[in-house]
Parts: C-alpha cells; sequence; structure tokens
C-alpha cells in the first residue's frame, strides 16, 4: 500500500514554503516536534510509522518523520494533527498552571504568614507596663 511522508518541517507555520513548510499556514501549527505529532496521531487513532533518524533536506537539525498510509488522505490526516498538536498544548499549560499554583498555596499556607498589627501593638503595651 503507498503512503506518504509528514516531516515537521511540513507543519511548521513559521517556516515559509521556501524553507520547507509544504500547507498552507491555516493548516499548520508553530514549531510542531515530530513527539507532538507522534502523541497527536496516536490520539487520532491512524496507524502510522515513525521513523526518527530520518531528516529533511532543508531542516537536516530537525530529524524525524511519520508515515501514513494513502487512505485516511493527506489534507485529513495535516487538520487532524493540527487540532490534537494545539490542544496538547493547551493541556501541557493548564498542566503547568495548575502545577505553580499548588506550590503557592503550599508556601503561602505553611512559611509565609504574614504578622498583624494586633501583635505589634500587644508588644508595645507589654514593654509599656
Amino acid at each position: 500500500m503507498s503512503t506518504f511522508a509528514i516531516y515537521p518541517c511540513h507543519m511548521n507555520a513559521a517556516l515559509s514554503h521556501k524553507h520547507g513548510r509544504k500547507y498552507n499556514k491555516k493548516l499548520c501549527t508553530s514549531n510542531p516536534t515530530i513527539q507532538e505529532m507522534e502523541k497527536a496521531a496516536a490520539a487520532l487513532g491512524l496507524q502510522f510509522t515513525l521513523e526518527d533518524k530520518k531528516t529533511h533536506p532543508k531542516t537536516p537539525l530537525d530529524p524525524g518523520r511519520i508515515r501514513f498510509s494513502k487512505e485516511y488522505g493527506r489534507l485529513t490526516v495535516i487538520r487532524g494533527l493540527k487540532q490534537e498538536i494545539e490542544e496538547l498544548r493547551i493541556v501541557k499549560v493548564e498542566k503547568e498552571i495548575a502545577k505553580k499554583e499548588n506550590v503557592k498555596a503550599k508556601i503561602g499556607t505553611t512559611v509565609f504568614m504574614p504578622r498583624t498589627k494586633k501583635k505589634k501593638d500587644e508588644k508595645k503595651s507589654k514593654k509599656n507596663k
């Protein structure tokens, strides 16, 4: 069965067509990694082959490509990958924010307790007596 390959640079909205972007910017996302593409393809339930040693001639420092069967349709796969990658990024950011808020809450309740004016006033009154 025939297949087609997608490199990360094919979906990189930050690149021009001259530098390796293959699809319209509306179908692309900024700086996708091969790991994000792999997770997105798995989340979509597509059968794919990951070739992490292969490099695109225009981006030799960004290795990896994914092969899909042509039965899925190239644009269908691209649209699905873009949507899943963006959702994965949103979830990742939300987890980081929740983690930071959790750490701040722990620090605020256990370590740093603000002084109140009452305690200062009580100390002054005890000294004066």
